[in-house]
């Protein structure tokens, strides 16, 4: 089961780190996921990640088309 959460931020944010809106949220994915690993939060990061990379592929691949 997939959960969703939403996370308010200024526009110029992504603009002022020099990253399209996509690839910005997708880093705050990764980041948050990586942060979890390293309080303890999460055990297995490699699990997760590989998850997590192939959900932003499929993404990436659906916007191309």
């Amino acid at each position: 089961m997939e959960r969703l959460i939403k996370i308010n931020y200024p526009e110029s944010l992504a603009f002022s780190l020099k990253m399209e809106n996509q690839e910005f949220k997708d880093e705050i994915k990764t980041l948050s996921l990586i942060k979890l690993y390293e309080l303890g939060k999460i055990s297995s990061l490699l699990k997760i990640n590989k998850y997590f990379i192939r959900r932003i592929n499929k993404k990436r691949n659906m916007d191309k088309s």
